[in-house]
Parts: C-alpha cells; sequence; structure tokens
C-alpha cells in the first residue's frame, strides 16, 4: 500500500503481462475500400477529381487508391466519414447501419450493379 496526502491509498502492482497484441493487424480489403469509395461518389453524383478534392485528396492519388497502389489513410477516411455522413466502419468495412437510408439504398444500388 502507498500513502497519498488524500489519504491511503491502496494498489495492487502485480506482475501481470498484458494481454498480447496480435503480431499483425488485420489487413484491410483495399479493393473493397475503393468499391466502396466508388459506390458513394456515384450515389452522390460526383466526378471522380470532384469527390476526391472534396475530402482533401488529390485525384492522381485517389486513382492509386482505386487501384490499390496505395490505401485509403484514415485521416481521409475521417473526412469522407465527416463530409458524406458516413461512417469509417463503412469505408473500411462495408457496416451501412449508420448511414442515412436514401444514400444507403443509391449505394446499395452502386455496389451490387454489373462492373462498368
Amino acid at each position: 500500500m502507498e500513502e497519498t496526502s488524500m489519504g491511503k491509498l491502496s494498489i495492487c502492482r502485480q506482475n501481470v503481462p498484458m494481454k498480447s497484441m496480435p503480431s499483425r493487424l488485420p489487413k484491410i480489403d483495399q479493393a473493397g475500400v475503393a468499391r466502396r469509395l466508388e459506390a458513394l461518389r456515384d450515389a452522390l453524383g460526383l466526378d471522380k477529381g470532384e469527390f476526391a478534392q472534396s475530402f482533401g485528396l488529390d485525384p492522381s492519388s485517389y486513382s492509386k487508391v482505386l487501384q490499390g497502389k496505395k490505401p485509403l489513410k484514415s485521416e481521409y477516411g475521417h473526412a469522407i466519414a465527416e463530409g458524406w455522413g458516413v461512417s469509417m466502419d463503412f469505408i473500411y468495412r462495408g457496416d451501412m447501419s449508420r448511414i442515412d437510408e436514401t444514400l444507403r439504398t443509391k449505394v446499395m444500388q452502386n455496389l451490387t450493379a454489373p462492373m462498368r
């Protein structure tokens, strides 16, 4: 036990190892991220350049994200989520539960449409 100026404070110090973290973080499905971004972009009626600029990414970097050559950084994912009313769970994992129903319907149509 340790004494503090506020009275007695009981602190239990055990040598218990912290839960080990996985040696590798789960791999993000970059192709899925690209599909969802394009479905969202289409639902919003924006071209690729307009969409990229709406969250601060230059169009050529956006193209690299779509091609899987570059991951979508979390700060851009956050900007998309905040700016367009979707969640980061949608962008990175495909969870559509927190998207407005009208937008969700359009995004779903785009996700299930044949590739162009």
